[in-house]
C-alpha cells in the first residue's frame, strides 16, 4: 500500500499538525515527514499503517471529529468548490436574484473562504450549497460571516458552519482527503 505525498500532507493539515508534530505521533524526524511531503522519499509499510490510523480517525464518527469543527487555528485546505450562495434573509420573501455562485479559496471542516462582489458583514447569515462532485448533489449548510476584508479581486469572506449534517460531515472529510481539491 502506497501513500501520496499530497494525501500525507492533507491528513496532517486536516488534524492541525505541524510536520514536527506529526513526526512525534509517528516516532520518525521532522525531516523524514518533510521529505515525504515533498515526494522525496515513501513511508515505510509501518508509518503509512500509522498514517492510515490517522486517515480512519478523521473518516470517524462526528463525535470523534467534533474536536476538530470549530478549533481556532484549524487549517483549511486551499480547494475550488463550485458554491451557490442564499443570503438567509432571501429565504424569507427574497428572490432567486439574491443567489449567487462562487468558487471556495479554501475549506475545512469547520468553514470556508470565497470571493465575492457582493459585501457581507461579520454576523451575516448564509446558506451555502457546496458541489463537492459532479456526480452527487450539493452539501447544504448554515453559515455565519467571520469575517470580511475587500481587497483587490473583491470582498474575501470568511465563514463558519453553524451546523453540518452527518453525511455532510462525511463528504467534506471525503472531499478534503482526495488528492483533488475541487470543481470549479
Amino acid at each position: 500500500m502506497q501513500m501520496s505525498a499530497e494525501e500525507i500532507k492533507n491528513i496532517r493539515r486536516m488534524l492541525g499538525m505541524s510536520q514536527e508534530r506529526l513526526a512525534r505521533e509517528l516516532g520518525v524526524s521532522f525531516c523524514t515527514v518533510n521529505r515525504w511531503e515533498r515526494a522525496k522519499t515513501a513511508p515505510s509499510p509501518m508509518a503509512i499503517e500509522k498514517l492510515s490510523e490517522l486517515k480512519e480517525k478523521l473518516s470517524s464518527s462526528l463525535a470523534e471529529t467534533s474536536q476538530f469543527l470549530n478549533r481556532r487555528g484549524f487549517i483549511r485546505m486551499l480547494s475550488e468548490f463550485r458554491i451557490k450562495v442564499e443570503p438567509v434573509n432571501s429565504a424569507m420573501g427574497g428572490s432567486d436574484s439574491d443567489i449567487f455562485e462562487a468558487c471556495t479559496r479554501d475549506l475545512g471542516l469547520g468553514g470556508l473562504r470565497f470571493f465575492s462582489d457582493r459585501i457581507f458583514t461579520p454576523g451575516s447569515k448564509l446558506r451555502l450549497f457546496i458541489e463537492l462532485s459532479e456526480e452527487e448533489r450539493p452539501v447544504e449548510l448554515s453559515t455565519a460571516v467571520r469575517w470580511a476584508h475587500t481587497n483587490a479581486e473583491g470582498n474575501d469572506i470568511g465563514v463558519q458552519f453553524d451546523d453540518v449534517p452527518m453525511g455532510g460531515l462525511d463528504r467534506l472529510k471525503t472531499a478534503l482527503l482526495s488528492p483533488s481539491h475541487g470543481v470549479c
